[in-house]
């Protein structure tokens, strides 16, 4: 019993942190503007979501896959929201993650040992986005204001990470599952 509730944990707290960028686009869309917001933290969502997805693919596990693709999907949202109401040039950072996702892609589908490979990579990515709430911390204290950097986002990234490390520790025993997600558990409590 315990276990199924580690099996579903990560994937609730995965959705509300998902959900969490609802608040940020809805105040780009009634402004009509991203301010001073970054790009990043919505990019990193979206190649988040897609390593983690082919990982779940690989490993055969839809504990990982659907909660991973759910990601993408609001991830892409999110992206493309920011870059229709953006004054900035945003064209680089799309490439790059574009390129970055069909390389993880030809991976899955080329190299023999792809769990190890895509395991790597999405332990780096995975912390990337887990610190992704810190990319407006210059933004914070330029403005001495905390409204680039939302408490519900970095509560939430928080929540998610402790889910996912005890799911990876405990029902997986994956050492890529969770040593990120330790690691970024760490991050946004110092915000």
């Amino acid at each position: 019993m315990v276990a199924n509730a580690m099996s579903v944990l990560p994937t609730v707290c995965f959705f509300l942190l998902q959900l969490s960028g609802t608040k940020t686009v809805a105040q780009i869309i009634s402004a009509r503007s991203t301010g001073s917001l970054s790009l990043f933290p919505f990019l990193a969502m979206v190649i988040n979501g897609f390593v983690w997805t082919s990982y779940g693919i690989i490993v055969h596990d839809w504990a990982i896959i659907f909660p991973n693709l759910t990601c993408f999907i609001f991830g892409v949202f999110y992206v493309s929201i920011f870059s229709y109401y953006t004054t900035q040039s945003v064209s680089c950072q799309l490439m790059s993650g574009a390129a970055f996702m069909l390389s993880v892609g030809l991976s899955v589908i080329v190299f023999d040992d792809n769990q190890q490979i895509i395991g790597y990579l999405a332990c780096a990515i995975a912390v990337v986005f887990l610190s992704s709430p810190l990319a407006a911390l210059g933004t914070v204290l330029k403005e001495k204001s905390t409204r680039s950097m939302p408490f519900l986002t970095s509560f939430t990234t928080w929540l998610n990470a402790s889910a996912w490390f005890l799911f990876g520790y405990f029902v997986r025993s994956d050492a890529f599952i969770y040593i990120p997600n330790a690691l970024g558990d760490c991050n946004p409590s110092f915000v």
